[in-house]
């Protein structure tokens, strides 16, 4: 099949189970971030998290770190 297919596949993408957790919809997400909604639609089909996006993240789903780290754990 290939090294594309061998990859890991997420369960979940961290930035929608967010913006569903939230209730928001992709451009009411984008606009919370400054960024446009084609851009946060490409970070939903994301594989791989920057530490910067993970702590934006972190801040705009205002969870407890705790809680925070089990969605991390779901959306491994």
């Amino acid at each position: 099949l290939g090294a594309t297919h061998a990859k890991a596949v997420p369960v979940y993408s961290l930035y929608r189970e967010l913006r569903g957790m939230l209730g928001y919809t992709q451009l009411g997400c984008a606009q919370r971030i400054g960024i446009t909604r084609v851009a946060w639609q490409r970070r939903e089909r994301k594989e791989v998290y920057r530490a910067n996006e993970l702590i934006g993240l972190y801040r705009l789903s205002r969870l407890s770190p705790a809680n925070f780290l089990k969605l991390l754990e779901k959306c491994r």
